[in-house]
């Protein structure tokens, strides 16, 4: 379960649920591991390769299936620190349009990971730190540490951070990061633009202007956009998705596979290929686990298969 010592290395920061879910049919699935950082590593696993979770977990959480997930798909978990008590515990509940709705049973700031858990043994220049959404000053405090360590980093904002209230925040830590990941709605929060899709100008406006180096904007079933602040391009990808059940840790899973395409060859738009198979597995599924039993060969014939579909487009 540990990383590979001289490998590079996708190191996922950020919080594991607890979920209880109930569908719309009224059946069950209670005790489920889940969180925007399984997600990711879901997405990352799925090409093999080594990933990383700094974490904190309660007594609640299935620490068992954890560890079975971890030994068949080479996930390092030493960084997953155990708390008495409870961790962060949801009620994840559909209605008849399958929209959901998430209760917090659980919280405390307990369970916020940081910087101090991260090991020397990952702070080297072959990895790669994704940062989940998570409280904006937990995230803020982990990415001035990473950048002091001239660490790559990426990061995916909490929606309850993508307000106006915010942005002092957010122009001190956007120009540390290599890669933002917001996703149309917390873009549309944190940039003012009604539908930014139907604006594409606003997304290169906004990466300028925060100095974002490499800003992608996820959008679900319309794709994503990818923005290059270098040479102000643009381009766009649809979704690979075949079959959308639910797309619950879309955006993570999409992260974690761009993160993983773009350590190993820091060329952004391949990157944006293995992103947009990995969300659309997400999107066929309905929990993060299911991410780690796609056939690793399902998603390369899914991906030769969506070559050529990115688009470079006038804004």
């Amino acid at each position: 379960m540990r990383a590979s010592k001289n490998m590079k290395n996708q190191v996922f920061i950020g919080h594991l649920t607890k979920d209880d879910i109930v569908y719309k049919d009224g059946h069950t699935r209670f005790n489920s591991i889940g969180g925007a950082t399984l997600y990711c590593s879901g997405g990352a696993c799925l090409w093999g390769g080594n990933a990383s979770i700094i974490s904190v977990i309660g007594t609640s959480y299935d620490y068992d299936c954890l560890i079975s997930l971890a030994r068949e798909k080479n996930l390092n978990i030493d960084g997953v620190h155990k708390i008495d008590g409870h961790g962060l515990d949801i009620w994840v509940l559909y209605d008849d349009n399958d929209d959901q709705y998430y209760i917090t049973k659980y919280y405390s700031d307990e369970i916020v990971p940081t910087y101090d858990m991260i090991s020397e043994e990952l702070l080297n220049d072959d990895h790669i730190f994704h940062i989940t959404p998570m409280p904006l000053t937990a995230q803020a405090d982990i990415v001035r540490y990473l950048s002091n360590r001239k660490c790559m980093i990426t990061l995916d904002p909490h929606q309850i951070s993508c307000g106006s209230a915010y942005m002092k925040e957010w122009e001190d830590i956007l120009p540390k990061l290599h890669i933002f990941f917001p996703s149309k709605l917390q873009f549309r929060l944190l940039s003012g633009t009604t539908n930014p899709t139907a604006n594409l100008e606003s997304i290169a406006k906004f990466a300028d202007f925060y100095k974002v180096e490499i800003l992608v904007l996820k959008a679900a079933e319309e794709g994503a956009y990818l923005y290059l602040r270098d040479s102000k391009a643009l381009y766009h990808i649809p979704s690979a998705a075949k079959n959308i059940v639910d797309c619950t840790g879309a955006g993570d899973a999409f992260a974690g596979g761009f993160t993983h395409s773009y350590v190993h060859d820091l060329d952004p738009l391949k990157a944006l290929y293995y992103a947009s198979v990995s969300a659309s597995f997400a999107m066929e599924s309905y929990t993060a686990t299911d991410l780690f039993s796609i056939d690793k060969q399902d998603a390369i014939q899914r991906l030769n298969a969506f070559e050529g579909k990115i688009e470079k487009v006038l804004y």
